[in-house]
Parts: C-alpha cells; sequence; structure tokens
C-alpha cells in the first residue's frame, strides 16, 4: 500500500511506506538517497548496495589491520634476532678480552721471573737475555 499525504502546502508532501505483517500495521521511516526518496524494491535495492560498501570498508578495514599485525611480528622477530647477533658479538669480545687480560698477566709474570732469575743468577741471566753474536767467515 502506498500513501501520499499533504499537509497543506505544495513543499510539504511526504511519503510514507506503511508495512503490513502479523503484528499489524507498521510505518518506514522516510528513507531519502542520492536518488530522492525511495519506497519498496528500489528502497530494499538502495540499502543492500550501501550494506555491501559497508561490509567492504569494513573488510578491507580489518584486512589492512591484519597486514600491520603481520608487520609489527615480522619486525619484532628481527629485533630478536638482532638482539641475539649483539649478545653473541659481545660474549666475542668479553672472551678475547679475558684471553687479552690473561695473556698480559703471563707476560707480566715472566717479567717478575726475569727479574728474579737476574737477581739468583746475573750471569746465567745475562746469557740468556742477550742474543748471541753470529759468527762470520772472514772472506779475502
Amino acid at each position: 500500500m502506498y500513501v501520499l499525504k499533504s499537509r497543506g502546502m505544495a513543499h510539504s508532501n511526504q511519503i510514507r511506506e506503511y508495512l503490513l505483517t502479523d503484528h499489524g500495521v507498521g510505518l518506514k521511516d522516510v528513507y531519502i538517497g542520492p536518488e530522492g526518496v525511495l519506497t519498496g524494491s528500489m528502497r530494499l535495492a538502495q540499502e543492500a548496495r550501501e550494506q555491501t560498501v559497508t561490509l567492504s570498508r569494513q573488510q578491507e578495514i580489518e584486512r589492512r589491520q591484519r597486514n600491520l599485525e603481520l608487520k609489527r611480528q615480522a619486525l619484532e622477530a628481527q629485533i630478536v634476532a638482532q638482539r641475539g647477533q649483539f649478545e653473541a658479538e659481545q660474549d666475542e669480545l668479553k672472551l678475547l678480552i679475558t684471553q687479552e687480560q690473561a695473556a698480559a698477566g703471563r707476560a707480566g709474570q715472566s717479567g717478575t721471573e726475569r727479574d728474579r732469575t737476574e737477581k739468583r743468577w746475573p750471569a746465567v741471566a745475562r746469557r740468556t737475555s742477550r742474543p748471541r753474536p753470529r759468527a762470520t767467515a772472514l772472506v779475502e
């Protein structure tokens, strides 16, 4: 059923859509779309198009959120990998420093041993601390 009602003036014409249901007569609000006032199947088609557009937008937003989440997870994985690489290099450097300190400590001990040896046996220390001169042949 389609009822056109005027309130007495030309510009105040109103179109309402009445629905006859099991619960009685219902009145639908005016639907004004881009093509004007729509009723019936035109109204249903326009609402379906709008729902499709809305659903498409929601799906696009969800897709972008999933992509962003995947990028975040990849970034975190890279950070973890780089942190592990950094810690490995740091451990390697600590090991080198420890080895260098141990070598320096041994060199320092050798120096003190040399000093002790020179004090105890000066003649032996002089012989071992200086290189021997090489014998050279005289050629005439």
